[in-house]
This record gives C-alpha cells, structure tokens and sequence, in this order.
C-alpha cells in the first residue's frame, strides 16, 4: 500500500505543533526552516501471539464423608488430553482444576490406619504428662506463714504438689486424658477419596519485531497507531513468505521458530500474527548554517526531532548542529 503524501505545509504545521508543545523551545527555526526534500517510507510492526495449553495430573486425597464416587465402574478413565477442558478465552491467561473422570476410588486412610484417631504427640497416648510444678516428683517445698520452724530457720519438710496431688503426673492438656486425638488427614472417618486432579493451565505468549530503517526509535512504532497491512489466526500459523518486505517475511520466519523452541512442552492451541504498516517521512531541513533531518511518522502527523537546533532553557540558547551524512 501507498504512503500517504505530505506536502511542505503540512511538514512545516506538524513541527510547529510539536515545538509549541515544548515550553522551553524557540519558534524561530520552525517558522523560519527551509524544508529541502521529504522522503517517504513505510516501518512495519509484526506482531505474534501464541496461547498455548499444559496439563499436568497428580493424584490427591480427601476425607471420605459420604460423597458420590466416579469410579472406574462407570467406565475407564480417559487420558489427561483426552478429558474434555474448554478455555473460556483462548488468548486470556487462567487455569481449571477438574477430576479426571472414573478415576476415583475410596481407601483407608494411611495416617490411622482407619482408625480415625492418632496417638497424642503430646503425651504419646498415656493421657498424663509431667507436673511441671513439682517436675514429676509430687513434692513441693513450702514455708508456712508464722510457723515455729520458719521462725527458727529450720528447712520445711516436703510436702504434696498442689497441682497433681502428689502423682507427679497431670491430664494431658492436648488431649484431655484418652491418649489419642481425631486424624486430620480424614477427619476421624477412617476412609479416603483419592482421585487424580488434573489442572488445565492456559498461557498467552506475545512477541514483536519493528522493521524501520531511519532514525525513529523502535518504541515510537510500537506505540503509534497504524494501517493493519496483514491479520491471520489459526491453531497454528505459518511463516509469512509474501511480504513485500523482506525482513517482515524474516521477523515471522524468526519468532515462530522461536516460540515453537521455547514452549516445545506446551501444546499451542491458537496462534495469530499481524503487520501493521506505519507511515515515516523523513524530512531534510536548513535553518541559517544547520542542516539536518527530523521525523513524522504515523497518521497523525507525530514528530521526531531529537537534535532541534533551537533549544531553550531560562532564556539561555542551545544549539545542537547536525549535518547531513
């Protein structure tokens, strides 16, 4: 497609409005500049993206209370890439935890041994544990307010601890005296549903590459609105070998390989790729003894400039020469 055309007044209407926009910069060389010739020419802004899917399956338990159990009488369980997983939006990032169908089944817990209790980590299923006021020992030292041996310093006898009674032993405070605790892992119910969880994560890949041959920073393309010149999705897009531009059929060639490389493990499930074809017109100026080139690029007439001979800052002047290579 044809670059749209810019003529001398057009090229002079677009510095000016840049140059406004800059309150330090002086006016004079935009009004006053002779524009010597404006070349037109296209930047090009390939785009790819590639969503892609991974599976994983691990086998996980839960306590057993009674649920409905897709067993394998219902049927042989399926494959993990066989189970039937929509995306919601095949290029939006997200994930689905799901059961894979008849695979689940009902055990004994392996933590109780279907009992439904554990021994006591704290009294290891005597129900007491050690006084820690007499130490295990069930005597306590203590002196008598106002007694005959306190008043003549004579050591007291020992006497029972208060708080165990004597027994040097009290009731387990963890599991208040029967030794054993409920089992976590099943919930005091004895019995496991184990099933094999599949988890469905989706994952959006974007890669870009910008095909400009003047001064303009790659960013600037990026950033500004352009003509889309090709758009193309499928499951899985090929190389572009048509582009009238070498280097775009290059790009594509380039980043497909690439992402093919790098997510080898997952499975692509959409790609989609396009061209956005952005104007550039470079413009070649003299303003009294300087020569140089500036930039409009995109649709709406956006400027470039980055060596503008009339820079000011607090009345001081900067002029930056630039010459014509």
């Amino acid at each position: 497609a044809s670059v749209p055309n810019i003529d001398d007044l057009a090229a002079r209407d677009a510095v000016l409005s840049y140059v406004s926009n800059n309150r330090c910069w002086g006016l004079a060389c935009a009004r006053e500049m002779t524009i010597m010739d404006i070349t037109a020419s296209s930047a090009f802004h390939y785009n790819l993206e590639t969503c892609t899917e991974k599976r994983t399956a691990v086998w996980i338990h839960e306590p057993y209370t009674g649920q409905v159990i897709d067993s394998a009488d219902r049927g042989p369980s399926p494959k993990p890439w066989d189970v039937l997983v929509v995306p919601p939006n095949p290029y939006r990032e997200g994930q689905v935890v799901v059961e894979v169908p008849h695979s689940a089944r009902i055990v004994n817990c392996y933590d109780c041994a279907t009992m439904g209790r554990r021994r006591c980590w704290s009294c290891f299923g005597n129900g007491e544990i050690r006084c820690n006021a007499c130490n295990g020992t069930g005597k306590i030292l203590e002196l008598e307010s106002g007694s005959e041996n306190q008043r003549i310093n004579v050591p007291p006898g020992p006497k029972a601890c208060y708080q165990c009674g004597g027994g040097g032993q009290r009731r387990c405070v963890v599991c208040l005296g029967p030794g054993q605790l409920p089992c976590k892992t099943c919930l005091a119910r004895g019995q496991l549903k184990l099933s094999l969880q599949l988890t469905v994560s989706w994952k959006m890949y974007k890669s870009d590459r910008v095909v400009e041959r003047t001064a303009v920073p790659e960013v600037l393309i990026r950033s500004v609105q352009g003509r889309v010149a090709f758009d193309e999705e499928k499951a899985a897009v090929w190389p572009i070998n048509f582009f009238p531009d070498e280097a775009v059929n290059h790009a594509s060639r380039e980043l497909l390989d690439e992402h093919r490389a790098r997510f080898s493990a997952e499975k692509t499930i959409a790609q989609r790729q396009s061209v956005r074809m952005v104007p550039v017109h470079q413009v070649a100026y003299v303003w009294r003894n300087y020569r140089g080139f500036y930039y409009i690029y995109g649709h709406d007439n956006l400027v470039y400039f980055p060596d503008y001979p009339q820079k000011t800052c607090c009345g001081l002047t900067e002029i930056l020469t630039c010459s014509i290579q």
